[in-house]
């Protein structure tokens, strides 16, 4: 009797899941909340820092968690994509939950070492205010990007602190990057957005394939509410 109890409940969570689209690039926006040259940008510094450093770095928005936690999807998530190498494990998935209100920074087993616990609560912390005034883009960027400068070491964990939102890094210094790591600023690429079918949401899938390389996830990281 125990046992048919204990099937039917996890057939029920099963039910209510919610499903993890395809991967098919290092932006997707389900939840409409960017431009389509937000996504553009920050999709081509995210695939020039994967070529760079080694590290798959996702940025992946959605409408609601349905019945789930942001935890428990965030680490569904990862494992259904496999962010990072196999070997060195350096992925990392930044989750918003727009509707919940809510956002994970997802840390793989080989970037612990980096973007501790503590790092990853306070970048969510410093990037509240702009979620709470609908700057999206703006708060998706200052993490993206402290992010980035942290694996690189240009930045002390110190550094990053709680302090106010004033000290925080406006997107465009998202084109500096990639002009400033990869000396590739003058070059422009040719690029399509194409339209995810999961929710309606917004997919980056130019500039080649992204997927996932077998990278492991261990639950490292932190979520907050804005």
């Amino acid at each position: 009797m125990l046992k048919t109890l204990h099937l039917f409940f996890f057939l029920c969570l099963s039910i209510n899941a919610k499903d993890v689209p395809t991967l098919t690039g290092p932006v997707m926006d389900q939840a409409n909340i960017y431009s389509k040259g937000f996504i553009q940008s920050l999709s081509s510094t995210l695939r020039e820092f994967n070529k760079s450093t080694g590290a798959q770095l996702q940025v992946f928005t959605i409408n609601n968690l349905a019945d789930e936690t942001i935890e428990s999807y965030s680490i569904k998530t990862v494992d259904q994509w496999q962010l990072g190498n196999k070997k060195s494990d350096q992925g990392l998935l930044f989750l918003i939950s727009v509707d919940d209100r809510k956002m994970r920074i997802e840390v793989g087993q080989g970037l612990e070492g980096v973007i501790t616990d503590i790092l990853a609560g306070r970048l969510i912390d410093r990037a509240k205010p702009y979620f709470k005034e609908g700057d999206y883009q703006g708060g998706t960027s200052y993490v993206m990007t402290n992010l980035m400068k942290l694996i690189n070491g240009e930045i002390e964990p110190k550094r990053i602190t709680k302090k106010s939102r004033k000290q925080g890094l406006p997107f465009w210094l998202i084109i500096l990057i990639i002009i400033i790591l990869f000396g590739r600023g003058n070059r422009r690429r040719s690029s399509w957005i194409l339209y995810s079918g999961v929710g309606g949401g917004r997919s980056s899938s130019f500039g080649g394939g992204w997927s996932g390389g077998g990278g492991g996830f261990s639950g490292g990281g932190a979520s907050g509410s804005w």
